[in-house]
């Protein structure tokens, strides 16, 4: 019944992929199962296996020396859960999320090790002669390209710290299980779905043909395939394609390891990665917001403000004045203390949805940098309600008659989306910022979504106005629902069902009030973090859908700042 219910949106996900996507991905799958066969290890040897590093890549981003001490005593935590093995390692555990797995095999405790310098050395030694042992051969979960090539760029990154504590025996299987990983990922790297997955994937490459002796070839088709996909990847305004403001600070760091490695070895970085960076920087400088966290759309998580400002630190971009992204679809209205961010751009790119989730025209609101109006955001990947947190009532936007602006399914995949997405700019001197926004995601259904919103010069007021327009007049009992969802926290006190005083943690006060819809507030969740929820408020309208066009007006009024 399942599998019937889902052909129309399998066959609404798969027209925007093309064939030569869907080739790349079986014949990966195909190599997967060769590799695990028998055949694999008897036909196929590594020559010869590399003995060392020619030189050792920088350390850009230092690790957490009490992180690392857990992890000494086995004690893991990742995406918002905690794990103590005990005395040994279970390097495949079942208590845990496929993506709490995967970040086990990153290796990114590596770091962590290091920071806590020559104590480290032993426990980091222990925990790769664990690994090696029951994971030095091919296993499809250990050995997938994408945690392949975190952990082969952290054994690279991190070799001159742990190798003094080595046996010959151990090192002589580290480099035949570096020489096969290399192997395999020049094999095995994701085409098939391109964005984040391929950039990590050319980046191990790229370090594996700058780090290893005769591997220059493979820095070569490496940095070759590098360019092709920055022209891809990195929109014109500087946002990464897959519409993530979380996931646009991945590849920014991606490309800024390759950029410090390059020049320690001596070579001069292309331009075309010079550009993508400076762009990619004035884009993060756009995204951050002014509690120094990150968005939550299209899979997005607060994020680690430290980790941020080192990011821009290391770019060396510290603000921008920009106040649109027009590729990426982003909008930011700014006013004395009051701070917008909309999303007003297409989902996704077409064939990679993956991260995309049903905002379109969703706002986040800060008020003197205390975050009041939010989206739900992603609590997990393989978690219960993973669909239910992308749909268009999981965000700060409209939704008509429960139905999803973008047609979420499974697990990373996206079926009937919008395909125009318009947003203008308003902005009057002396009097304020705003945006006209719509977007096509309703069309199956006859109906187009305008959102129009406005901060005053002195950010008090901001003001919206939600409209559906139909190609013909609605009939029957058709309800919208307009959503606000709250900040954990955020206090709200009804004064009838057309205006709610909103308070928020550090005392702040608004006043929210609507013209053509009944309002009330329910509860919520708030996802700020993968593996964190709270349970916090929202504001609803109900709106009843009549006619050719249904206008609903509403407004924040800031009382007082707080703080």
């Amino acid at each position: 019944m399942q599998r019937a219910k889902n052909i129309g949106p399998f066959l609404r996900t798969i027209r925007y992929i093309p064939p030569s996507k869907l080739v790349r991905r079986v014949v990966r799958r195909v190599k997967s199962s060769y590799y695990e066969t028998p055949l694999f290890s008897l036909f196929e040897r590594i020559q010869t296996p590399a003995n060392g590093l020619v030189i050792s890549p920088p350390v850009l981003w230092k690790g957490d020396a009490k992180k690392g001490a857990l992890v000494a005593g086995n004690q893991f935590s990742y995406i918002g859960r905690d794990v103590n093995f005990g005395a040994n390692i279970d390097w495949f555990p079942k208590q845990v999320s496929a993506l709490w797995v995967f970040h086990l095999h990153y290796h990114d405790d590596l770091g962590d090790f290091r920071a806590m310098k020559s104590k480290g050395v032993e426990p980091c030694v222990n925990y790769l002669r664990s690994w090696i042992e029951e994971c030095g051969g091919y296993q499809k979960v250990a050995w997938h390209p994408y945690p392949m090539s975190l952990r082969l760029v952290n054994w690279f990154t991190h070799y001159d710290f742990f190798e003094k504590g080595m046996s010959d025996e151990l090192k002589a299987d580290f480099w035949e299980c570096v020489s096969w990983q290399v192997e395999l990922l020049k094999r095995s790297i994701e085409t098939d779905i391109g964005g984040n997955h391929l950039i990590k994937n050319i980046k191990a490459l790229i370090f594996a043909g700058l780090c290893l002796k005769g591997h220059q070839s493979d820095y070569l088709d490496a940095m070759a395939l590098l360019l092709e996909e920055v022209k891809v990847q990195i929109l014109p305004d500087g946002g990464h394609y897959e519409r993530s403001p979380h996931y646009h600070v991945i590849v920014l760091k991606d490309l800024l390891d390759i950029h410090a490695l390059i020049l320690k070895a001596g070579q001069t970085p292309p331009h075309e990665l010079d550009s993508a960076i400076d762009s990619m920087a004035e884009a993060l400088a756009f995204m951050v917001y002014p509690d120094g966290h990150l968005g939550l759309f299209n899979d997005g998580i607060l994020g680690n403000a430290k980790d941020i400002s080192a990011v821009m630190k290391r770019t060396g971009v510290k603000s921008t004045k920009l106040a649109q992204l027009p590729e990426t679809g982003y909008i930011r209205l700014n006013r004395k203390k009051t701070f917008l961010f909309m999303d007003a751009g297409l989902c996704c790119p077409d064939s990679l949805p993956g991260h995309a989730h049903a905002d379109m025209l969703a706002m986040e609101l800060l008020v003197n940098g205390e975050r009041v109006v939010v989206n739900q955001g992603t609590y997990g990947y393989q978690h219960k309600n993973r669909n239910q947190m992308r749909g268009t009532q999981a965000h700060s936007t409209l939704c008509f008659d429960k139905t999803d602006s973008a047609e979420v399914w499974h697990v990373f995949r996206l079926g009937r989306r919008p395909r125009n997405v318009e947003a203008f700019l308003k902005e009057e001197t002396g009097t304020g910022i705003g945006v006209d926004a719509s977007h096509d995601g309703y069309r199956h259904l006859g109906l187009t979504h305008h959102r129009r919103v406005f901060i005053s010069e002195n950010g008090l007021d901001i003001r919206g106005e939600d409209t559906l327009v139909s190609k013909r007049s609605m009939k029957g009992d058709k309800n919208a629902t307009i959503h606000f969802h709250l900040a954990p926290h955020v206090h709200v006190s009804q004064r009838s069902e057309k205006e709610i005083e909103i308070q928020t943690k550090e005392n702040g006060k608004l006043s929210f009030k609507v013209q053509g819809a009944r309002l009330y507030d329910a509860q919520s969740v708030y996802a700020p973090q993968f593996g964190e929820k709270e349970r916090s408020r929202q504001i609803i309208l109900s709106v009843p859908v009549k006619g050719k066009e249904t206008t609903v007006r509403w407004a924040f009024k800031i009382l007082k700042d707080g703080r």
